[in-house]
């Protein structure tokens, strides 16, 4: 599952007027400071805490490390309760279909069982989008999922809607003509379509004096109208009590075995499309990993966190952790970038070792072997290697080949290794990452381009094996004030589209690259898209004043 955009309204900086990104492999977000690029970033962490924990009243995130939201009365914009915190997300679900919930495969109620072959499949479904609206319940004083609306395949399907006070849940707005309908599931052959003849099914039992009912209530839901993602929708349909049921097998048993088996499939199905796609959006999320603007220097002497936290991302001390606990793969790549293509002049390995406590009698036996016999000696050894194996991370000074620590080198090459443990790290799947290029020199900063379209997995000139042109499904989202990193980045794109790369250097076309400029409006933050051309170009305006400095600098 991998996110391919994501829009926001209401939520800090942003106000009614939605900002609206489209992610690409690499995503760069520029703009000036206090323009509210973060608040993007931020809205991600909480979209995390409602799907995963159901936390609509956020302060400290669990992967944000240690940002602090504040809570819903204080980063709803203008701090207006009457407003609508909404947030959209499209998802790439690439060749897994919507998860399924279970719901599908193991449905039975008094022996009666819908199988997955006798309802529509949504295993072919490509991409979903989910809706998240969270409004503040005045009557009761808390936030709340007022709406979760969800589309597939590029069409709305459906959506569920709580009341206020948070004392019902509804599935509401079907779209009976959605393509996915056109499914085995429906009625004998008629005058109606085969969407048609699915929403009747659906509705069959939701007529009141010959018109349809397009309000279904919800009795399983987590807050609102967010579902629990472990069990379907639970549908109210016809037969509100056992009793009820059993009347009307005993008037007609074929066509109530009839009537529940569609009611059932019913609500496997819509339970499957709801409850997938939130499943889906919160597998993507969880992806999620996030290195921000100020990364911490580790301790003389630092101990690794023995179990990895994503929350630590965001100071960058798990990606020392993760070097720390490396099965060695990653550890050569890191050093290979920071050492061999980067040049930044330092290389990183593990060192492991096995202490020995002075004025013991092993380190008695090694520093004075000629007083001892060989048993002894054998001994000492013995109880040397039954000595635990410690691992510590050393930086190499690649000039002079010392070691050091990053206390001994300058802050620029310690801010620099966090963010490229995040994004070559092949368990991130979503990598935003802040101001990568704090305190490095400008010829860094450009080599940190091609790190990035590496991290992507673009393919490299003269690759004997040539990568998909859409890479290896990783997404990093950079914010950036970097006009070095972006002119890097142009020329791959240039050389890409003129053949003129050397072996080795990477294949980049503008598909890859996205690039968002956020700027203050008067009803908050304004962000829109600069269009690359396929020759390395902007196909649209840069806001004017920002990389215009150079020029001012040069000729004025």
């Amino acid at each position: 599952m991998r996110l391919t955009g994501f829009s926001v309204r209401n939520f800090k900086s942003i106000g009614n007027t939605p900002a609206v990104v489209r992610l690409a492999p690499v995503t760069l977000l520029f703009g000036p400071n206090g323009a509210g690029k973060s608040s993007l970033l931020h809205a991600l962490h909480y979209a995390r805490e409602i799907v995963e924990h159901a936390n609509l009243d956020a302060d400290v995130t669990r992967t944000g490390g240690s940002l602090d939201l504040g809570g819903f009365a204080n980063f709803v914009h203008a701090r207006d309760l009457d407003r609508d915190v909404v947030l959209t997300f499209d998802i790439d679900l690439e060749d897994d279909g919507l998860p399924d919930t279970g719901s599908v495969n193991d449905v039975a109620v008094m022996g009666f069982e819908i199988g997955h072959d006798e309802i529509a499949s949504l295993d072919e479904a490509t991409n979903a989008r989910v809706t998240l609206t969270i409004s503040w319940s005045h009557m009761v004083g808390i936030p709340y999922v007022a709406r979760t609306a969800v589309a597939i395949d590029g069409e709305p399907f459906a959506a569920l809607e709580a009341s206020a006070e948070m004392r019902s849940v509804e599935f509401v707005d079907l779209n009976e003509f959605h393509p996915v309908f056109r499914s085995r599931l429906a009625v004998e052959p008629d005058d109606l379509g085969a969407g048609e003849r699915f929403a009747s099914l659906i509705y069959r039992s939701m007529t009141q004096d010959g018109e349809l009912v397009r309000r279904a209530p919800v009795h399983r839901s987590r807050v609102g109208a967010l579902p629990f993602l472990d069990r379907n929708l639970g549908l109210d349909q016809d037969f509100s009590s056992l009793e009820e049921m059993r009347g009307a097998m005993a008037s007609d048993p074929a066509e109530t075995v009839r009537m529940v088996s569609e009611r059932l499939a019913i609500n496997a199905y819509a339970s499957r499309a709801m409850i997938g796609a939130l499943r889906a959006l919160r597998d993507a999320l969880a992806a999620l990993v996030h290195v921000g603007p100020l990364r911490a220097l580790p301790p003389r002497g630092y101990l690794a966190q023995r179990t990895l936290d994503a929350g630590r991302w965001h100071s960058g001390l798990a990606a020392w952790d993760r070097l720390h606990h490396d099965d060695g793969t990653l550890v050569p790549v890191v050093d290979d970038w920071l050492s061999d293509r980067l040049h930044s002049g330092f290389g990183v390995r593990i060192v492991e070792e096995r202490r020995v406590p002075v004025g013991s009698a092993v380190d008695d036996a090694l520093r004075t072997p000629s007083l001892y016999y060989d048993d002894e000696l054998d001994s000492a050894g013995t109880v040397l290697y039954g000595r635990p194996v410690e691992r510590r991370i050393a930086l190499t000074d690649t000039g002079n080949y010392l070691e050091v620590t990053p206390h001994d080198i300058g802050v620029g090459i310690s801010q620099l290794l966090p963010v490229i443990v995040a994004a070559l790290a092949p368990e991130n799947r979503l990598v935003a990452i802040e101001q990568p290029e704090l305190h490095i020199h400008p010829r860094l900063q450009t080599q940190l381009g091609d790190m990035f379209v590496a991290a992507i997995g673009a393919p490299e000139a003269g690759a004997a094996d040539i990568a998909p042109a859409g890479g290896n499904g990783r997404t990093l989202l950079i914010e950036t004030h970097s006009e070095h990193l972006l002119l890097r980045l142009l020329r791959r794109i240039r050389h890409t589209d003129a053949s003129d790369l050397a072996p080795g250097e990477p294949l980049v076309t503008p598909a890859l690259v996205a690039v968002h400029y956020a700027e203050p409006g008067l009803n908050g933050m304004e962000i829109r898209e600069l269009r690359i051309s396929r020759d390395g170009d902007f196909l649209d305006d840069w806001p004017g004043g920002f990389f215009d400095e150079r020029g001012d600098e040069l000729f004025k």
